[in-house]
């Protein structure tokens, strides 16, 4: 378990740049539980190259075009995970420090509910019977 912080602590780390950096990387690791890093990361790698061939070149910052592109590729390929795919670019643009404007979180959001309609209910296991629990 954490201790109580202390302000003195905390001044010292910024004042010496090789522990900044250190604390800085810790910092960033923790963004992300270590279960699950890797696929967040090959999550986001995939669907920045699709939105790089949708747009035919790097695809940040975001354009209407490259959003749409990139979502008609995950509905046609037929995603389950669209939404998780498209959440991933939305934030990879955000991250680059690009501007997010209100247009651009609608075509999200309308993209997602495209990709999901007609996907149907996820599978289900098929149910136990009764007489095999007794």
């Amino acid at each position: 378990p954490r201790k109580r912080g202390s302000m003195q602590p905390a001044r010292e780390v910024l004042n010496e740049p090789g522990k900044v950096r250190a604390v800085v990387e810790a910092v960033r690791r923790g963004f992300y539980l270590n279960s699950t890093r890797e696929s967040i990361t090959r999550r986001r790698e995939g669907v920045v190259d699709l939105a790089y061939l949708a747009a035919r070149g790097p695809p940040l910052p975001l354009s209407a075009e490259t959003i749409m592109k990139t979502a008609a590729a995950l509905k046609q390929a037929d995603f389950r995970s669209a939404a998780s795919f498209l959440s991933e670019l939305k934030l990879a643009h955000i991250d680059e420090k690009h501007d997010f404007p209100l247009w651009m979180a609608r075509l999200f959001t309308k993209c997602i509910v495209s990709c999901n309609r007609g996907l149907g209910p996820a599978p289900k296991a098929p149910e136990l019977p009764l007489d095999v629990i007794h």
